[in-house]
């Protein structure tokens, strides 16, 4: 096997040797099979004596399994196509008219040749009956040169490139294809593989292979099937990345028919519009009607016959497609003869000449108009002949929509043709033939459009069984997709209905066409609809069946959210973007989390690029009885703002927001609902833009809800529980180990104190003990010492407890604690006195005469109000019989799927909270200082969506910057080398050069946050403990210090317990707090410059940290399945740079002219870095005079056969700093390796 694995080189002009491979596979498998069976007599023979012992020989048994296996796997993985196709030098691919065939040869031709391989590509289109070598050697250019001469000229082309040369045959089906090929094929791919340096595709369309490809050639050559995007969301993408790759913008409404993600389609439209000038489609592609005029007409005015850009051939070109259409329907066939399709579009054409060397057919075949396919009964009537091809549509909806078009133009009376007319041919009076059903999709949307009447309606016999013929059914479903919008009536919308109680899965019908501008169903209607109801009522109509919407691949409901999120250009038909908005903001009922998470970023990124949308929503929305919609409504738009963030969208967002929430009696009991208001405010105020209608004052917090006095009882609820038919509010909220009362309510709710707002702020008695003591004991240090013997002379029932445990008994320090207390009391004033014995006395009091704690909000009592007004606000079990969450990790993780019940707990406690922070002070003191509440990361962690960042697009990145990584690199090792090599080198000391970078133009950085990491896994890993082999990571991160503290690192060295407390841990991270773009100018991120770090052996040192880490779980956005994160400036550090997020990226922060200064971003295998601008850095270190230092910790680890057992690693650690322009380092490592019997440690500085 080592002699045979130094064959499998990458030179072109050597075979692998394959076969021999797996005969030597097989010889081996068949050997192991030899070894299974003596160990098996083994154990039969050892089973016999009294105390059998199996462990050697389960060891060997497995093994043996373990080699078995592995040989059974090589030869399954050298006897697929893929290594058959190297051996055999000839590849043969197939697929679909539009698959890509064509794309995917011109692409490897292209990339090919730049890699400096010889190519001959050949286009089957080209060639003629004439000699396939002579055709060749003529394009090339050669002159008259036998096969055998091209090819080896070819092959020593590929000789003297190192690499294998390619001939690419495209579509043998075209052309002369069926004579040429047919008997030549076996030839030319016998003559091609002479030379071992040489590579022969060639491709096909599926439906000319059994006709092209001779059988031997089938079974010999190795085939690959050309799938093409196959599903909705492959061609939803191809047809993005080919638009956004041509310059031209995407659509201007979310659903279009399927021929806009038809490649062939695609092609020739942005083709046509090239020719145009136009960078966009037009507006108004409504219908499939509409759609196929605007094709038509398009490929009619570039025909490429000399007239492209005039409207001459548009009238003959309609006629010529019309006109095949009728054929087809008079003959009742979906195909038209060759050569008769060739005189009926000739007569249409009569009037212009012919063009050159084509028919007309050949013009409107190559614009991509028709397509050619094999005549299957020509070749079963003379298998000897070559019969004719037939023509067909290149799309089958237009084929369809043309000859419905072409039949209907002879009825008057739609009725009687179906009935003996003729329309009669589609059906048997009891069901839809199979081949018209494209014919009767089409006529479900031509008769309507034409007669205002439905294909349901005008078939024979009862409507309700054609209903539910699939054909027919479908048919009619799909037409309120496509037909225009003046073709609707009552009556379809009767039909509709009937379908829709049948089936819920029809909604989606309603969502699309809600988008529909003029759409006599569109949003408008639906607003309508919806505005007037109830919460609950509204809630059993319409958030049940939108619950229930799936958001898979090409799903309706997704496919308004991305194009509203990622296909928005300054050309999108803002009546459109308004529709959308309006069904996005009616999403936001829901109490399914990803569908409301994501609707509210997609209505963020409508809002982002039309910003006249928040003042519409905000009037239309205004009397919504739903604050889950108004919450999400506000903090979408708070995203726009803080994203897009300019002067246009910051002055008008702020006016709406402070006139639809805070410039009112009754500010909505929402608390994220407030945050968002009040965020809109508070930046467009930082970056000064407010208007001077907002009063920034009466926006903050308290506001003037009432209070709520917690006073219902467990006998209200259950009363409320069995008027709505079922107690699982009841279970949740307000019964033991409920699940919304435990987790939810009660971590909230404890937040405040039950003490009102209109009292003074409330000290608990610690904070008056620290009080007294600023103000009366430390400023003297005698009283600091009377003090201090006092407490250590007080009762302290642990140490007497500890004393007893020792068998000692306490000492009585009473007369002590007497005698400093009164020394004490001689050195305070008469007012001093007083407060002593009012403010710290107390302390010294037994445990049970200790000043009551400050009162707390009655949980038990909260849990009950909160399941009360749940029940109050409309749920019954009769409007929503079968609530229920879905999706469900058996976590304590909310669902995904929330039962509506669980979203009216959640407005409940959302207007209890409200209340009480209006009204309340809070337990403890927040960030800011107060128990005054000041938003919602004063109670814990209730955001649930970060809407500052939109949601992911797989089809669009950020540029990566050019900033040097300085990535680790690890050479390849031996087995036995492997245990060695982590002691090979010590990381650290590359520190000091790896503390600056530079960039592609020059320009130098400073690293503020590095981690980079290099694993090598065993291949088999699965096999193995955990299947690492050897690995080297390392942190770099730096901290500001005092100038002072700088050249004070530890001078100690780490013991082997212990290390010296310099740990990657020394940074900022804010998790599920402040939103992404909320820094650096809101206080929701910590603005504090300095803190205090008490490192191991130093004792407390003053540090600032440069950079911190965003980061937001996942089960706190529905929208974002990894979570979010981010390394960004330090808020301090931002403000005092100048520097803010850029618009579009916020990895990258810059100054106020738009240069970036800090950039950051993830590196494979989980790495992540940010760099700052160098001269910016340390001339604010200059003028701040403070220094940075860094710490580092690097480690190389090894772990042989892929476990831990004879692991070895080396670990470094250290810190940097500058000194004198030069870099100092202090750093330490230690060594492991089991391989050696105690683990001996080498530590060395």
């Amino acid at each position: 096997m080592e002699r045979l694995s130094l064959k499998f080189t990458t030179d072109a002009w050597k075979n692998w040797p394959i076969r021999e491979t797996i005969q030597t596979i097989e010889s081996i498998s068949d050997r192991v099979h030899e070894l299974e069976q003596i160990a098996w007599k083994i154990r039969e023979e050892i089973s016999e004596k009294p105390k059998p012992d199996y462990s050697t020989l389960d060891s060997v048994d497995n093994t043996l399994r373990k080699f078995s296996d592995a040989t059974y796997i090589f030869r399954s993985f050298l006897q697929n196509r893929h290594f058959s196709t190297e051996y055999r030098r000839s590849i043969f691919i197939y697929g679909k008219a539009g698959t890509g065939k064509s794309h995917l040869l011109g692409s490897i031709a292209q990339s090919s040749i730049s890699e400096g391989r010889p190519v001959v590509f050949i286009l089957g289109q080209h060639l003629t009956t004439e000699n396939i070598w002579t055709q060749i050697s003529r394009r090339l250019g050669v002159g008259e040169i036998s096969p055998d001469t091209l090819l080896l000229a070819l092959s020593a082309a590929a000789d003297a490139s190192g690499k294998r040369g390619l001939i690419l045959v495209d579509a043998v089906n075209e052309g002369s294809g069926l004579t040429l090929w047919r008997n030549e094929l076996a030839e030319f791919i016998a003559r091609v593989e002479r030379h071992p340096n040489l590579l022969l595709v060639f491709s096909c369309r599926t439906e000319y292979k059994p006709y092209v490809i001779p059988p031997s050639v089938s079974e010999e050559v190795p085939s690959f099937r050309i799938q093409g995007f196959e599903t909705k969301e492959e061609q939803s993408r191809a047809a993005r990345i080919y638009l956004g790759g041509r310059g031209i913008s995407q659509p201007n409404t979310p659903w279009l028919t399927a021929e806009f993600v038809n490649p062939l389609f695609l092609r020739s439209a942005c083709l046509a519009l090239k020719r145009e000038g136009l960078k966009y489609f037009p507006k108004g592609l409504v219908g499939t009607k509409q759609v196929f005029s605007f094709y038509t007409r398009s490929i009619a005015r570039n025909l490429g016959v000399g007239r492209d850009g005039s409207d001459e051939l548009i009238i003959p070109t309609n006629q010529a497609l019309a006109a095949i259409a009728a054929e087809m329907a008079t003959q009742r066939r979906d195909f038209v003869p060759h050569i008769d399709a060739i005189r009926i579009i000739g007569e249409k054409f009569h009037a212009f000449p012919t063009p050159p060397g084509i028919t007309w057919l050949d013009a409107l075949q190559r614009s991509g108009l028709f397509r050619l396919d094999p005549n299957p009964r020509g070749w079963d009537a003379d298998p000897f002949a070559v019969p004719d091809d037939i023509v067909r549509f290149s799309f089958q909806r237009l084929q369809d929509h043309l000859m419905a078009s072409g039949l209907l133009a002879r009825v008057n009376d739609p009725e009687e043709a179906l009935i003996s007319g003729p329309l009669q041919f589609i059906h048997d009076g009891e069901s839809i033939h199979g081949e018209w059903a494209g014919l009767t999709d089409a006529l479900s949307v031509q008769l309507p459009e034409k007669f205002n009447e439905e294909l349901l309606d005008l078939l024979p016999g009862d409507i309700n069984e054609w209903a539910d013929d699939f054909a027919v059914g479908n048919a009619f479903i799909e037409s309120l997709r496509w037909r225009s919008n003046e073709s609707f009536t009552e009556r379809t919308l009767e039909i509709f209905n009937a379908f829709l109680k049948a089936e819920d899965e029809h909604f989606d019908i309603v969502i699309q066409v809600s988008a529909s501008a003029g759409h006599p169903w569109n949003a408008r209607a639906l607003h309508k609809k919806l505005i007037d109801r109830n919460m609950a009522n509204r809630d059993a109509y319409w958030t049940v069946l939108v619950n229930g919407l799936p958001l898979g691949e090409g799903d309706t409901a997704r496919r308004l959210i991305e194009w509203s999120n990622f296909e928005q250009s300054d050309h999108t038909d803002p009546e459109v973007q308004h529709l959308c908005a309006i069904t996005l903001t009616w999403f936001l009922t829901s109490s399914n989390r990803e569908l409301r998470d994501k609707s509210t970023k997609a209505l963020t990124s409508l809002m982002i690029h039309n910003p006249s949308l928040y003042a519409k929503l905000s009037h239309s929305f205004y009397g919504v009885d739903d604050l889950y919609v108004l919450e999400r409504l506000h903090t979408a738009a708070y995203g726009a703002c803080c994203i897009r963030n300019d002067e246009e969208i910051l002055r008008s967002f702020a006016d709406v927001a402070y006139k639809a929430i805070f410039n009112r009696e009754d500010v909505p009991a929402s608390i994220l609902l407030r945050d968002a208001a009040l965020g809109i405010i508070e930046l467009a105020n930082a970056r000064g833009y407010l208007p001077t209608t907002v009063d920034t004052q009466q926006a903050r917090p308290p506001y003037t809800s009432k209070v709520i006095r917690l006073a219902v009882t467990e006998e209200a609820v259950e009363k409320a529980a069995i008027r709505a038919g079922d107690s699982e509010i009841q279970d949740s909220c307000a019964q033991w180990g409920g699940d919304f009362g435990c987790y939810e309510v009660r971590p909230r709710v404890s937040s405040f104190l039950n003490v009102s707002l209109s009292t003074a702020e409330p000290l608990t008695p610690t904070e008056r003990y620290e009080i007294f003591e600023k103000e009366v004991i430390d400023h003297c240090p005698l009283r600091v010492e009377l003090l201090g013997l006092m407490r250590s002379f007080a009762p302290n029932h642990f140490r007497d407890l500890a004393l007893r445990r020792q068998g000692k008994a306490s000492a009585d320090y009473s007369e002590h604690f007497r005698d400093c207390e009164e020394l004490l009391l001689m050195r305070l004033s008469a007012k001093e006195k007083s407060r002593y014995r009012k403010e710290y006395k107390p302390r010294f009091n037994e445990q049970d005469e200790q000043p009551t704690p400050l009162p707390h909000v009655d949980v038990a009592a909260a849990q009950l109000w909160t399941a009360k007004r749940a029940y109050a606000l409309g749920w019954t079990k009769k409007l929503f019989p079968n609530d229920r969450s879905r999706r469900h990790d058996y976590s304590r993780d909310r669902p995904l799927v929330e039962r509506i019940g669980k979203k009216y707990q959640w407005l409940a406690l959302d207007e209890l909270l409200c209340s009480l922070a209006d009204n309340k002070w809070m337990s403890e003191r927040a960030l800011h200082g107060s128990r005054q509440y000041a938003g919602p990361l004063d109670i814990g962690s209730h955001r649930d969506i970060d809407p500052t960042i939109l949601l992911p697009d797989d089809l669009s990145s950020w540029p990566t910057d050019s900033i040097a990584r300085c990535e680790i690199s690890m050479r390849e090792t031996t087995e036995a080398e492997l245990g060695k090599w982590p002691f090979e080198k010590t990381p650290a000391t590359d520190m000091p050069n790896l503390l600056t970078r530079k960039d592609s133009s020059g320009r130098d950085w400073v690293v503020l946050h590095e981690h980079r990491s290099v694993t090598e896994r065993y291949k088999d890993k699965s096999d193995r403990e955990h299947g690492q082999r050897k690995q080297e990571w390392r942190f770099l991160l730096p901290v500001i210090v005092r100038r002072e503290d700088r050249e004070a690192p530890p001078e100690v060295h780490p013991t082997a317990e212990r290390n010296s407390g310099w740990t990657p841990g020394l940074h900022a991270t804010s998790t599920d707090d402040g939103y992404l773009l909320e820094a650096p100018w809101r206080s929701t991120w910590d603005q504090e410059k300095w803190a205090i770090v008490d490192f191991y052996k130093i004792g407390e040192v003053e540090v600032a940290y440069p950079c911190f880490r965003y980061h937001w779980e996942s089960h706190l956005d529905a929208s974002l399945a990894e979570g979010a994160h981010a390394l960004i400036p330090a808020p301090w550090l931002a403000k005092r740079l100048g520097l803010k997020p850029h618009h579009a990226n916020p990895n990258i922060y810059t100054d106020s002219s738009g240069t970036a200064h800090f950039v950051s971003g993830q590196s494979r295998d989980d790495g992540s870095h940010a760099f700052i601008d160098q001269k910016l850095f340390n001339a604010f270190l200059e003028e701040d005079g403070i220094s940075c230092v860094w710490v580092f910790v690097t480690e190389r680890g090894a772990w042989p056969d892929g476990g831990n057992r004879h692991a070895s690693w080396r670990r470094s650690e250290g810190v940097v700093w500058h000194s004198k322009g030069k870099p100092q380092m202090h750093h330490w490592k230690r060594d492991v390796d089991k391989r050696e019997a105690g683990e001996p440690l080498d530590l060395e500085s």
